[in-house]
């Protein structure tokens, strides 16, 4: 039978890192006081930017949410108008509570900064943008799980481990069983006073023993199966962590790989954006 897997220091670790990102930061000076308004018009449809992510834009038009539009369909100045929008400049210039940023916030949105600058143009900076953004939210979703998950993969496996050890005396009790049945059988062949009754009597405890044993088998079984599968999500888990780090890093943004793991924390990046709006 597998042995249960315990993970006695994934929760420690992330509570520990939780509790040190509470730190303030001051956050940097933007060029332009942001949009105000959603009204976007564009060369096919018009409407109000209700959703814009790394899948693209969602506008409303007479109470109706349209087909989502691709970023990379819209002209340069469209582009330059979706900038314009209060939903569209708060996606690309924002990431959690802002007055919770720490001091961590600017080395990321430093960096950001830099991936924005780099871009080739508009639509790659804000794709890219965009994208950065939804791995960074995943991110922190998967580890706001993760002490969830470390939590009843380490119960399944206590789980699995009590079920083991019962198993093992019921077996065990099973073979003693099975000895004194033989023992019985053999005295009911060299003396047949009495013996019938040891022998019926050995017989019932055997089966008895033999049927929690069974029984003990299939609880072991289950709980080694629940206990697995739990940990097998705990596993995925923290792979898509290191999966999203090292995609994130690609970019020159360092969140952790493995234990012990923290959130991004809170970003504004509204400088490089602006820049833009005023290059229009």
């Amino acid at each position: 039978m597998k042995r249960a897997q315990f993970f006695p220091g994934v929760l420690f670790g992330l509570a520990i890192a939780i509790g040190a990102t509470a730190q303030p930061a001051a956050t940097n000076s933007p060029v332009l006081p942001p949009p105000i308004h959603n009204r976007l018009v564009l060369a096919t449809v018009s409407g109000k930017v209700r959703v814009l992510d790394s899948q693209g834009l969602i506008l409303e038009s007479n109470f109706q949410y349209l087909p989502r539009i691709k970023i990379s369909g819209l002209s340069d100045q469209e582009l330059h108008a979706l900038l314009e929008t209060k939903t569209a400049y708060a996606a690309l210039t924002s990431f959690g509570i802002i007055n919770e940023r720490n001091a961590q916030s600017p080395v990321i949105e430093n960096q950001l900064r830099q991936v924005w600058l780099q871009g080739k143009s508009l639509a790659q900076k804000i794709q890219t943008r965009l994208e950065l953004l939804d791995a960074m939210r995943t991110y922190n979703s998967v580890l706001a799980y993760l002490p969830g998950s470390v939590a009843a993969a380490n119960q399944a496996a206590a789980e699995a481990l009590v079920a083991n050890n019962r198993l093992t005396i019921r077996t065990e009790a099973a073979a003693n069983a099975a000895t004194q049945l033989d023992n019985a059988e053999i005295q009911r062949a060299y003396d047949d006073q009495g013996s019938w009754h040891q022998v019926h009597d050995a017989r019932e405890e055997y089966q008895e023993a033999n049927d929690r044993a069974y029984r003990a088998t299939q609880t072991a079984n289950a709980a080694a199966y629940q206990s697995a599968a739990a940990s097998q999500q705990l596993i995925n888990a923290m792979n898509q962590c290191a999966a999203i780090s090292a995609r994130l890093a690609r970019y020159g943004i360092r969140v952790p790989a493995s234990a012990p793991f923290y959130p991004v924390p809170p970003l504004s990046m509204r400088s490089e954006v602006d820049a833009d709006r005023t290059a229009n």
